[in-house]
């Protein structure tokens, strides 16, 4: 356990007791192998430590995805049951799953429990919820419960032990028991688990207890000091003007002559709130580096009443959080180059119509007369949710550039009830909707050619969007920017209905005109329930593309998952539309894609990784370059798909889309990669792209054939639309409706060309129409 080597050391934390490591675990038996075998950390100090047990569904494991990007592998995963992802409540009862507990046995020399430290994150890399609850067999109810972070990310946990009833533990057994679940499969990754706590006794009599004391030995192997009779209370072991005796009752470390790290020797921060002596007493607190919490370091806050820098001076008092009591904390003046000695709170040096003490109230900046860079100057951003003036009360959010969420800064919204252009739009900065009509302001002009400030300019797009997700709430994972995306291609309010994966049976979708699937349910919630479904699906959970029984079947192996793809190559398909050859996918971060190296064969395959090489996916191909791989999958109605999944007659019953996303790359994606994902909803619906306007663009006559002329008709036309065309010698009877049926086709991507049947000599005069639809 090379790791936990760093843990002789002494553990401070503010407001708690020095403990000593009396247990650890990271999962590794140091070499290199698997153990889940707690070490015993402090073999004198009459504690025995019993082995992991394990109720319910406990269990700890190892995979290899547990260890990618981690700093200490192996790590440990702990077993928990599939739940709601809501962790317990601080309080509350235990769970009766998902238990893993280690005891602790102590002898007759009384120990106190101080603390319990350990690192943890969700099993997966989805943003499914999974938490983690914590308490000891002293306790009846849970006192730690949080919702870990994704991998792989850890979030380091420190529990203190305060109470009695940790106090003072002798000739008894303590449990340390850990819970976990959640959504999926409600796993845990844990590592780093260690128990810390303080013996009390002390054999020499000298007000020093031995464990404190055998820190000051173990500091330096080649000193004097040997035994716990060597250690003098009176001595100063760390040279930091505090005694050993002082050390231990004040909480500060004995081998370290500034325990809290604030560049002041121990001694000299005496703790009673007033300074006296930069040199001997500066009152401040030995266990806190901040002692007034006013952003500065006790160390730099020499009290002279002089700024000379920022890193080693600034004159300010340590124990004053506000120097020149102007209202403004002195670390916030120092940072932002105001007076920590004059008072300044009412000057507005950015000339923003906020004063300095407002700014920092409010918290935007001193030197930027537009914190969130919207356009309009955060004096006049008065947030109150109320527009007034465009010059001087629009109400909006200083830090927030978008108040409404329309997706365009609060600074084009000018409110004036006119749409100019898009750099001023006449819209409501506070108002997503500003003409009522059902959509967003932004997304009108974006995606529908519409006014936004003209109720009567409504968007013609009709269609009912399913989306599923993990819990009901759409907040987890990208799942907000992807239902705000489907918002506005289809309405605010009541076309795009969000569900729970799990509460979605077969059939329910048919009441839709679209089934979109996010990844962040677990794939059993969707497995098997769509497979015949006529209802046109866009998906982006990985583990139902390929081939496992009741899934879509567009790929013949393990989806592989990249954190490092960052370009798409598009082929030729309707999908790619005007977009360029080569899209980059994000505009900032890099989120996680899905690719596969085995498309099933006849799937249409609509773009490929550019780059990356694959983090996650089978065992095999961790590691491997995933250039070229299938990205995007484009399934017609009727293309075959692989056996396995089950569909009737081995065929996809409506169009599907499977995309490359994973749990958080929606809310990553570029303006091409948004674009790209437009396309391909809409062509599932069959009606790629912006609504093409019907119109013959050709008519040609062959009359090389005397007495029998013959033709063609080609219009404009939408990939997989149907298409009827009428003939009449007189225009009126077109116009009512009717008319002689010449043909119905199925529409091509761009035109379609229809050969018209023998014309008639005779007749005058011939009209033709082309309606869209079989009627």
């Amino acid at each position: 356990m090379n790791k936990y080597r760093l843990f002789f050391l002494s553990l401070l934390v503010h407001g708690s007791a020095v403990g000593v490591p009396l247990v650890g675990v990271d999962f590794s038996n140091e070499l290199g192998g698997n153990s889940t075998t707690p070490e015993d950390r402090n073999l004198a100090d009459q504690v025995t430590v019993s082995n992991w047990t394990f109720g319910g569904t406990g269990a700890v494991l190892f995979d290899a995805n547990a260890n990618t990007g981690r700093p200490s592998p192996p790590v440990g995963k702990f077993n928990g049951p599939t739940t709601t992802g809501v962790a317990p409540t601080v309080g509350s009862p235990p769970p009766t799953d998902g238990i893993h507990s280690l005891s602790l046995t102590f002898g007759a020399g009384p120990i106190t429990l101080t603390n319990v430290s350990f690192d943890f994150s969700a099993a997966t890399g989805s943003a499914n919820q999974r938490w983690i609850a914590f308490r000891t067999s002293l306790d009846d109810n849970i006192i730690y419960s949080q919702v870990g972070p994704a991998r792989p990310n850890f979030l380091s946990v420190a529990i203190d032990l305060n109470g009695a009833k940790y106090s003072d533990l002798a000739n008894q057994t303590v449990d340390f028991i850990w819970y976990c679940g959640g959504e999926g499969s409600g796993d845990l990754d844990i590592d780093s688990i260690v128990i810390e706590g303080q013996s009390k006794s002390d054999a020499d009599a000298d007000g020093i207890p031995d464990d404190f004391e055998q820190i000051i030995i173990g500091a330096d192997t080649e000193d004097s000091l040997n035994t716990i009779f060597d250690v003098l209370p009176g001595d100063d072991f760390d040279s930091d003007s505090s005694t050993n005796l002082n050390e231990y009752n004040v909480g500060t470390s004995p081998i370290n002559p500034d325990s809290d790290n604030d560049t002041l020797l121990d001694g000299i921060e005496s703790n009673t709130g007033n300074f006296i002596d930069l040199a001997t007493d500066t009152g401040t607190d030995p266990l806190d580096d901040d002692s007034d919490d006013d952003g500065l370091k006790d160390g730099v806050e020499t009290n002279d009443g002089t700024f000379d820098d920022l890193l080693t001076d600034t004159g300010t008092n340590p124990v004053e959080p506000d120097t020149d009591f102007d209202g403004i904390p002195d670390g916030y003046e120092v940072n932002n180059g105001l007076s920590v000695f004059v008072g300044d709170s009412g000057l507005d040096p950015d000339e923003d119509d906020s004063t300095n003490l407002q700014e920092f109230t409010n918290g935007t900046l001193v030197n930027n007369p537009d914190t969130d860079g919207d356009g309009y100057r955060d004096g006049i951003e008065t947030n109150d949710s109320t527009f007034d003036d465009v010059d001087a009360d629009t109400g909006t959010d200083p830090l927030d550039a978008d108040t409404d969420d329309d997706g365009w800064l609060d600074g084009v919204e000018t409110n004036s009830g006119t749409f100019s252009d898009i750099n001023d739009t006449g819209t409501s900065p506070l108002n997503e909707d500003s003409d009522s009509d059902n959509f967003r302001d932004r997304a009108e002009v974006l995606y529908h050619g519409t006014n936004p400030t003209d109720g009567g300019s409504i968007p013609t797009t009709d269609f009912d969007v399913l989306f599923m997700e993990a819990n009901g709430t759409g907040m987890i994972g990208a799942d907000e920017f992807a239902i705000h995306f489907l918002q506005d291609k289809f309405g605010i309010a009541g076309k795009v209905i969000v569900a729970q994966a799990s509460t979605i049976l077969t059939g329910d979708e048919l009441a839709y005109d679209l089934l979109v699937t996010s990844s962040t349910p677990g794939s059993g919630d969707i497995r098997g329930k769509f497979i015949n479904s006529v209802v046109p699906i866009v998906n982006w959970e990985e583990a139902v593309i390929d081939n496992g029984a009741g899934e879509f079947g567009a790929a013949s192996a393990i989806i592989a998952k990249s954190n490092e793809t960052t370009e798409i190559v598009l082929n030729d398909h309707p999908i790619k539309g005007n977009l360029s050859e080569e899209v980059t996918l994000y505009s900032g971060t890099i989120g996680e894609t899905g690719s596969s190296a085995a498309p099933f064969p006849g799937i249409a395959i609509v773009g490929t990784a550019g780059n990356g090489l694959a983090t996650a996916g089978s065992a095999t191909e961790i590691g491997n370059d995933v250039t070229g791989y299938a990205m995007i999958f484009a399934i017609e109605a009727g293309d075959a798909v692989d056996p396995n999944t089950g569909t009737t007659n081995n065929v996809a019953p409506a169009r599907r889309v499977m995309l490359p996303f994973s749990d958080g790359t929606f809310a990553l994606l570029s303006a091409d990669a948004i674009a790209l994902t437009s396309n391909a909803i809409d062509w599932a619906l069959g009606i790629l792209g912006s609504p093409i306007q019907l119109a013959v663009v050709n008519f040609e006559i062959d009359s090389s054939t005397p007495g029998s002329p013959t033709g063609s008709l080609q219009f404009s036309s939408r990939g997989g639309q149907t298409y009827t065309i009428f003939a009449s010698t007189e225009l009126s009877v077109l116009a009512s409706g009717d008319g002689d049926l010449i043909a119905t086709v199925t529409g091509a991507e761009g035109t379609t060309t229809v050969p018209l049947p023998t014309l008639q000599v005779s007749d005058p005069k011939r009209f033709f129409v082309v309606r869209e639809g079989s009627e």
